[in-house]
């Protein structure tokens, strides 16, 4: 259920990029954070999340496209119940993490947010809101515009990986 919505929201979203929207990912990454992006693999998070919380991620059919290289990451059912719906995206290389960044800029928190129009009329809208960690995108999912108590463990998680991994360099 969350590779049907995470896939497409992954490129559906970002429409195609050229160069120069390329370059612009490039400029907003430094060094550092190339040198960490090189160096987290789809194991490295699926081995951090069992250590750090019990819970397994599932790797999915990577997605390999004109437009992205990305290793899509699914939640167990543990997971999902602690953090709420999402997907991680563990990008290959910097074309491929330049043509999903959106356009537009970021809340002051790092967060693009995108409201999803419900296929029935009646039903509410969900909003996705994507944030990147190196090479490594989230994608999550809420009735509301807001990142509650599950977002902020999910990012604390996610900043604690980038962490320790710089810290091997």
């Amino acid at each position: 259920m969350v590779m049907a919505l995470g896939l497409p929201l992954v490129l559906g979203a970002c429409g195609s990029r050229g160069p120069a929207h390329e370059e612009r990912a490039t400029a907003q990454t430094t060094r550092e954070e190339r040198e960490i992006m090189n160096k987290i693999t789809p194991e490295d998070v699926i081995t951090f999340f069992q250590r750090r919380t019990g819970g397994e991620l599932r790797r999915s059919k990577p997605l390999l496209s004109a437009l992205a290289n990305v290793d899509p990451l699914v939640p167990s059912l543990v997971l999902r119940q602690r953090f709420g719906r999402f997907q991680l995206g563990v990008f290959r290389d910097m074309r491929s993490l330049g043509n999903v960044v959106p356009d537009g800029s970021p809340s002051p928190d790092g967060i693009y947010w995108t409201e999803q129009q419900p296929l029935k009329e009646s039903a509410p809208s969900n909003w996705a809101a994507r944030k990147f960690y190196g090479n490594i995108q989230l994608l999550w999912w809420s009735h509301q515009h807001v990142a509650d108590e599950r977002w902020q463990r999910l990012d604390q998680l996610l900043t604690d990986l980038l962490d320790e991994t710089s810290r091997k360099r």
